[in-house]
């Protein structure tokens, strides 16, 4: 299990930051990687949660799968959850018009936040397990230009 030390500002203790979700959102209000309201937090931390809960699915049904049953499992994990979770996220980030951002246009906002971080980091994944079936330039351009966008390091 991870774990993060960090010390409380108030008391001087050292408190013990074990779960990745919680590490990743301290990490990410530190360095700027979420905004400045609740609201929009919020909405990021939403985004981040599905695209980290589709990387456990895949290590849960796939890489933890039985020798044996991987393959057919990885057929189905690419069959039932990639199409869905791209369809969601595109749909997201069109709303926001699909300048590599779930929130903001990153001229006057922070830029790249936790959510584009992950999916970046993911969608790697899922392209490298599927292909171009439901992740590409075609069917997911907001999607690809989040990937294009946390590559190049803009506000990173």
């Amino acid at each position: 299990m991870p774990v993060l030390y960090i010390t409380g500002p108030s008391t001087g203790n050292t408190l013990e930051l074990t779960e990745l979700s919680v590490i990743e959102s301290y990490i990410a209000h530190k360095y700027g990687f979420l905004s400045d309201n609740s609201c929009e937090d919020n909405q990021i931390l939403v985004f981040n949660s599905s695209t980290q809960a589709l990387f456990d699915k895949f290590v849960t049904m796939v890489i933890r799968a039985p020798e044996v049953l991987r393959a057919q499992m990885k057929e189905h994990f690419i069959l039932t959850q990639i199409g869905h979770w791209a369809k969601y996220h595109e749909r997201a980030l069109q709303v926001n018009g699909a300048n590599g951002l779930y929130l903001g246009d990153g001229k006057k906002d922070k830029g790249v936040t936790q959510a584009e971080l992950k999916l970046a980091t993911v969608s790697d994944v899922m392209i490298k397990l599927s292909g171009d079936k439901f992740i590409s330039q075609d069917k997911t351009p907001a999607i690809l230009k989040v990937c294009e966008r946390v590559e190049a390091g803009m506000h990173c």
